[in-house]
């Protein structure tokens, strides 16, 4: 497994690799032409792309046409094949704190920006590492709330005269 723990946290909070959180399905898309993209009502999208072990998979997640989450599935050497890899979410575990939480600086960066990494375990012996902006979230699902709001209320108003026609 090849992985620069030498990081700086500060990149995360910028985006994932060369996609910054905000990033349009578009502009995600254009980045990996073969990737699979599957929409949902609401405005949420996920664009999976299939990678080169260890890096099996990853699918980026938007809501309302922005990056908010993506997700990185990870086959590693002398992972069990069935069942799960104790030892590789281990060690992914210790790799993610020292390249992203290496001292208190950068647990308060994180956290002050909202983004964070999570390690799980996997089916059939991968490990996945989640990266998600929750501040951007909030911001989108917010957004998405005052939207509604402002449909019903004009659907409201346009349905309040036709009554008192009646």
């Amino acid at each position: 497994l090849v992985c620069s723990l030498r990081a700086d946290p500060g990149d995360i909070v910028k985006g994932y690799k060369d996609q910054p959180w905000g990033a349009s399905t578009e502009t995600v898309q254009k980045a990996f032409p073969d990737s699979d993209l599957r929409t949902s009502s609401g405005g949420a999208a996920a664009l999976t792309v299939k990678g080169q072990a260890p890096a099996v998979h990853t699918v980026y997640s938007f809501a309302m046409d922005q990056l908010y989450f993506v997700r990185v599935t990870l086959e590693l050497p002398m992972r069990p094949e069935g069942g799960k890899d104790s030892d590789g979410k281990k060690m992914i575990e210790e790799m993610i704190k020292e390249k992203y939480y290496p001292d208190e600086d950068a647990k308060k960066l994180l956290d002050s920006a909202k983004v964070y990494v999570h390690v799980a375990q996997g089916q059939n012996g991968t490990v996945i590492v989640m990266y998600e902006n929750m501040r951007l979230f909030r911001e989108v699902q917010a957004a998405q709330k005052l939207a509604e709001q402002e449909r019903d209320e004009k659907r409201r108003a346009e349905q309040g005269p036709k009554r008192q026609q009646a």
